[in-house]
This record gives C-alpha cells, sequence and structure tokens, in this order.
C-alpha cells in the first residue's frame, strides 16, 4: 500500500524513551505548566483533531497523506496531479486583513520545503510532519 512505501521511504527511526527525571528546584507552577505541556504531547491528537491521530509515527504518516489528499482537492485544477502548489498552504500564514505575513511564510518554507516550482509532493509533504512529530517526541521524551 502506500503507506508501507511512504514508511519505506522515510529514513529509520524509533520512539525515544521516556525518562523521568527529578528536579528539586522546580516549583508547584512549574511542574502544573509542564505536565499540561507534556498532556497536549501526549494526546492521541498532538497536531489537532482536523489532522488526525498521531499517536505513532505510523497513525502520523497515515493522517499526513490524508490531510494531504483532503489539500489536493482545494488545489487548481491546472495543477500536477500528484503535487500541492505552495499556494494551498500559503492561506495559513495569513491574517485576517488578508496580508501574507512574512514570517509565517518563510516559517512554512523552511518546514515544506518546497520545489523551485512551488510544489509540494506528498512524499516531501509527509517527510515535513515526520520531522515536526519526531521533534515533539524527542521533546517529550
Amino acid at each position: 500500500t502506500t503507506n508501507v512505501k511512504l514508511m519505506y521511504l522515510l529514513s529509520e527511526w524509533e520512539e525515544p524513551e521516556l525518562n523521568a527525571g527529578k528536579n528539586s528546584e522546580a516549583t508547584v507552577a512549574d511542574l502544573v505548566q509542564f505536565r499540561k505541556a507534556v498532556s497536549t504531547m501526549n494526546d492521541n491528537y498532538p497536531f489537532s483533531r482536523a489532522f488526525g491521530h498521531a499517536k505513532t509515527r505510523e497513525s502520523c504518516v497515515q493522517s499526513s497523506q490524508e490531510v494531504f489528499d483532503r489539500l489536493m482537492l482545494s488545489a487548481p485544477s491546472d495543477s500536477s496531479a500528484n503535487s500541492l502548489p505552495f499556494s494551498v498552504l500559503s492561506v495559513l500564514a495569513m491574517n485576517q486583513n488578508g496580508d501574507f505575513i512574512d514570517a509565517k511564510i518563510k516559517s512554512h518554507i523552511r518546514l515544506f520545503r518546497p520545489d523551485r516550482d512551488g510544489d509540494l509532493t506528498k512524499l516531501d509533504f509527509v517527510k515535513s510532519v515526520d520531522t515536526v512529530y519526531k521533534q515533539l517526541r524527542l521533546l517529550r521524551a
């Protein structure tokens, strides 16, 4: 299946082990804030419910493929059948007035790395989401 092929193309990676360390200088407020942040990272939907299930790397890959497919429905009819124009993602970097926020555009470009034509393949999209997933899991550990 497509999921198996994409998992093969992604580099090997193991879920990090959770290390429970002790810090005697932390305040109760620090602990409460930290536990709230970690609980968000341990959620089955760390990106959002709209993104889909991402408790494991495999489920994250599956959800990112589904998001890509849904985004392709918004792609202009003249775009390639297997690549997403970055313009579809760029609307995420607009403010309420419809103006682009330069810092967000640059952040999205660094994250998704569209090709010179401004297109993004499914593999590139999944790799980008996978990178964020791995960083989130490493931070949680």
